[in-house]
């Protein structure tokens, strides 16, 4: 499979309509403008660091893809039972008669005859540019098994789907930023049969997952040991790398798809950036960019894309191998399934280690700074009707999940040196401007005033800033301590735990030990009295 970027053609006539409750309208007209040219980053690495900033929650954006009949589908006589009423409504048609009875309002559909430059447009555009400014998206595609969730994700060459394009317009942002370099490390895995593996690299099988949880409630952190991480400087080099990792995954041909996904496949890129000409080390700040200037933060972001396998009736399996796959598959659905009501229900246990696919999709679906946008395919064959409902409710309550957007930020040290020494010579110019004037004799006190005038203004403007990054630094530091203090705290308290525990089971040997003695001198008198 390779990847170009193409025009996109506007959209086709919607399906047939029936009874609809009030729904957004969904603008599926629009077409793709003129694609810029890709570039190279200029790599610049930092650690990204969680800004302990307020942000309002939204609703996790969810999309309804509706598919055309397949070949397949149509030699084995299937009708189509499901369709869209064009203004966000889906529903089936009745057996008795051809109207559509509406059972699921959605903000957008998406009918069968939608390219996937239109859902992207509407679904991936407005997860990317974020990402290039330290807000994180994650957008993945969620389905029964053929119902085109690799040709929305992936696409072909003729119709590229959202990774190529989301890569493409990541890209596009990069090349067009002129105060800021950046650098993109991209990491392809699997999650097959509930073990994690490198796509980059075959021989990276079964690798660990690590998270460690944040202080203060602020979510966690997850780290695959072994993963490999590649830095990639330019779109062309990141499709390369993704086309190697396809080549890896596990598929197979089933009763409704030939080549259907056996695995769930997780593409991350992280994208860190730096003001330009910075070079120096960064110190971690909780201050927004307003207060320590735009251009001496350094950002890092996650753009996570997930195209899941599709869950599995037993019907669609062609050999007990695929019978152990759809299993553990539909287990992780059904996990992902259990997640989302809860979270959407919002007062439950929420069970993400019941899977691996829940405990890596954790961080977006918890609204730790990301956007999240899922694409809900569908498929209208008659065979699998009930699949279609089962996707149509997981939608359902994934849209009434609310997550938060926030920058990670740091403050670049390095860029606040370098701005201040310009102040600094801006001062010496002005110093030996006021010389030359003085030995020339044109010292009058009118440009004295001036001088004074504008003296003072600018040290009353770099005061304020300076006050602004030292109070950032300061709040910082304070915030480092406050964590720093709880985990210890924290780890007192399980020494005092492990500590009480260790002496209880001391005195409970001695005791022990002590019964055994005297029962040992009991016998030994008795045998003597005997003898």
């Amino acid at each position: 499979m390779s990847f170009t970027i193409k025009g996109a053609a506007g959209s086709g006539p919607s399906a047939t309509s029936g009874q609809r409750p009030p729904s957004r309208n969904v603008n599926r007209d629009s077409q793709e403008g003129p694609l810029m040219k890709r570039s190279d980053s200029t790599r610049s690495m930092v650690d990204p660091a969680v800004a302990d900033q307020k942000a309002t929650k939204d609703n996790i954006k969810v999309a309804i893809r509706i598919r055309p009949l397949s070949e397949k589908e149509h030699t084995r006589g299937d009708t189509a039972v499901w369709a869209t009423d064009g203004t966000g409504g889906v529903g089936m048609y009745s057996s008795r008669s051809s109207t559509l009875n509406i059972k699921y309002a959605y903000d957008l559909v998406f009918d069968t005859a939608t390219t996937n430059a239109q859902v992207f447009d509407h679904v991936g555009r407005p997860t990317i540019e974020p990402v290039t400014q330290g807000i994180s998206g994650t957008l993945f595609a969620y389905g029964v098994t053929s119902s085109g969730k690799t040709h929305t994700m992936m696409g072909t060459a003729a119709d590229p789907g959202l990774v190529p394009r989301a890569i493409q317009e990541l890209f596009t942002y990069i090349n067009q930023a002129t105060d800021r370099v950046f650098t993109v490390t991209l990491s392809m895995l699997e999650i097959y049969c509930e073990m994690l593996n490198d796509l980059l690299d075959s021989s990276k099988l079964n690798l660990d997952v690590q998270e460690r949880e944040l202080p203060n409630g602020r979510g966690a952190v997850l780290q695959v040991k072994g993963l490999t991480e590649a830095k990639v400087a330019s779109a062309e080099a990141a499709l390369g790398m993704i086309q190697q990792g396809l080549d890896n995954r596990k598929v197979g041909a089933t009763a409704y798809n030939d080549q259907s996904s056996r695995s769930h496949t997780i593409c991350r890129f992280q994208v860190e950036s730096a003001p330009a000409n910075s070079s120096g080390t960064n110190t971690l700040s909780t201050a927004s960019s307003a207060a320590t200037g735009g251009a001496t933060t350094r950002t890092s972001a996650w753009l996570t894309l997930v195209d899941l396998a599709g869950s599995e009736g037993a019907r669609a399996a062609l050999s007990k191998d695929q019978q152990a796959e759809a299993r553990d598959i539909n287990r992780s659905l059904l996990t992902l399934g259990k997640v989302v009501f809860e979270l959407a229900k919002g007062n439950g246990h929420v069970p993400f280690r019941d899977s691996l696919l829940t405990r890596l999709l954790k961080p977006s679906l918890t609204g730790n700074g990301a956007k999240v946008a899922i694409i809900c395919n569908v498929t209208p064959a008659s065979s699998q009707s009930e699949e279609t409902w089962n996707t149509l409710r997981f939608a359902d309550g994934a849209k009434r999940i609310k997550v938060s957007a926030v920058k990670n930020e740091a403050l670049d040290v390095a860029a606040v040196v370098a701005q201040y020494q310009k102040e600094v010579e801006a001062l010496k110019a002005q110093l030996a401007a006021l010389s030359g004037a003085a030995a020339a004799g044109n010292l009058t006190p009118a440009v004295l005033q001036a001088m004074q005038a504008s003296l003072q203004d600018s040290t009353t403007a770099n005061t304020a800033d300076h006050l602004a990054d030292q109070e950032a630094q300061m709040r910082y530091l304070e915030e480092s301590n406050r964590n720093l203090n709880l985990e210890r705290d924290q780890l007192l308290a399980m020494n005092r735990r492990m500590m009480a525990m260790l002496v209880d089971q001391i005195r409970s040997l001695c005791d022990t030990s002590n019964s055994s003695s005297s029962s040992s001198r009991t016998i030994s008198k008795q045998l003597a009295a005997a003898t």
